[in-house]
């Protein structure tokens, strides 16, 4: 992704593959980092882009992050600066504020965007639906993201949250017009 070869869409298709492989209700370890990946491959830090591929393992899955090992690798580790710690402490604190995202059905299928560097999935449990959209942009995109006619939704505007800043959009958004700003995360309850 970093230089350019695949979009997070190629990568949201590599996920949906795993996971059809896998018996229903079995959960996977997604990584971004591991030791070997550090000692063996260059590890450009914790830009925006690493960070916002943990969240999606957060949110999807079962997130694997590697803390490094400052006795064999002189590579940051996320308590190293603040921002980056901050940064996880926020993604799994709304892990462990909304079940769903630990236990509620994965959706990938059933959710598409018309951007190619904006990850979307739909995490649902019976009494509810959240939806999740993480931009791997550099810069503010307007997008438009569909779902399955199998999805039942009260509502076309959602008010969403960025677990990141703590703040929520102004007003609700319609899914024909969302607005994002530079690798920004964005969960709406739908």
């Amino acid at each position: 992704m970093e230089s350019g070869e695949v979009t997070i869409t190629d990568y949201k298709k590599h996920l949906q593959h795993v996971f059809a492989m896998l018996p229903d209700n079995t959960n996977r370890v997604f990584f971004a980092r591991n030791h070997d990946t550090s000692w063996f491959y260059h590890f450009n830090g914790y830009s925006n882009g690493f960070l916002n591929l943990d969240a999606i393992h957060a949110f999807c899955a079962i997130p694997e992050v590697f803390a490094g090992d400052h006795h064999r690798s002189k590579a940051p580790n996320p308590d190293d600066d603040p921002r980056v710690w901050d940064f996880y402490k926020k993604i799994f604190a709304m892990k462990k504020k909304i079940p769903e995202f630990n236990t509620g059905d994965l959706l990938l299928k059933e959710i598409t965007c018309n951007d190619p560097n904006v990850f979307t999935a739909i995490r649902r449990s019976k009494n509810n639906t959240y939806l999740l959209l993480v931009s791997f942009n550099d810069h503010p995109v307007e997008i438009s993201v569909s779902l399955s006619p199998s999805l039942q939704v009260e509502s076309n505007t959602i008010q969403f949250m960025d677990p990141v800043s703590g703040n929520s959009p102004n007003s609700k958004m319609g899914l024909d017009k969302l607005k994002l700003q530079s690798y920004q995360i964005l969960i709406g309850k739908i």
